[in-house]
């Protein structure tokens, strides 16, 4: 089917990187991080329309943030250490980023 499944009922389980329309257009950093993340966005189309979702290992949504500038940070001190997904999208464009948090 659409999502790659063979096997009737299964659900896709990977990590896509997905860039539709641009090149990466987003700055994440530090990363790893340990307190704070920095997200910047050099050149994302609609930029009044973009969302900022992070998710843990397990697909659990840990914060979410429509973006009002082209920078902001996000307070990642409550999260335990590990990886987490960050994406970022509008209505046209997704990425997907890997963050290490210590």
């Amino acid at each position: 089917d659409s999502n790659g499944c063979v096997v009737a009922g299964c659900t896709p389980t990977g990590i896509i990187n997905t860039r539709t329309g641009h090149e990466g257009v987003t700055t994440i950093y530090p990363n790893p991080a340990t307190d704070i993340l920095n997200v910047e966005m050099t050149s994302f189309p609609d930029k009044k329309e973009v969302k900022i979702e992070l998710y843990d290992i397990a697909g659990r949504k840990v914060f979410q943030q429509l973006l009002t500038n082209n920078k902001t940070q996000i307070d990642i001190r409550h999260l335990q250490p590990g990886m987490y997904i960050l994406k970022v999208s509008n209505s046209n464009n997704v990425e997907i980023h890997k963050v290490m948090k210590q």
